[in-house]
């Protein structure tokens, strides 16, 4: 599952600069790589600290489809210093550094994401909580 978790936080970010960017087809067939692997009680805590549900987060990486410019000013996204920090019965908790270029602008976050283990296309597990904080 360590290699599971791994792989899920790289795809998945992957797919938010590619989405962010416009290099993939905005439609609910390839926005599906996200919704799938979110659990229905899905909560994200961002750095400014607010609580979003699914339903909410879905909604706003949707409509920020494209949302940055490929041509003059793409977004970069990379993960490091990932760390998993055990797995309890069917619960992984790992963290990672996001980090992003956006309009010039380099931004990390610190997150902490508890995953569950499930049966998807994707690496078999899904997104439980992700809490975020900025780093300096």
């Amino acid at each position: 599952m360590k290699s599971s978790c791994h792989s899920e936080v790289s795809e998945l970010h992957i797919f938010f600069q590619k989405w962010f960017n416009a290099e993939l087809h905005k439609s609910n067939l390839v926005f599906q790589r996200f919704t799938t692997v979110l659990h229905p009680k899905f909560v994200l805590i961002s750095p400014d600290g607010r609580k979003r549900t699914k339903n909410e987060i879905i909604q706003e990486i949707w409509d920020a489809y494209g949302s940055r410019d490929p041509q003059k000013n793409p977004m970069k996204l990379w993960i490091e210093n990932y760390v998993y920090q055990g797995e309890f019965n069917t619960i992984h908790i790992i963290t990672y550094e996001e980090w992003q270029i956006n309009n010039s602008i380099k931004k990390g976050r610190l997150s902490t994401a508890i995953f569950e283990k499930t049966s998807n296309i994707y690496n078999n597990i899904c997104w439980l909580h992700v809490h975020e904080t900025w780093l300096e």
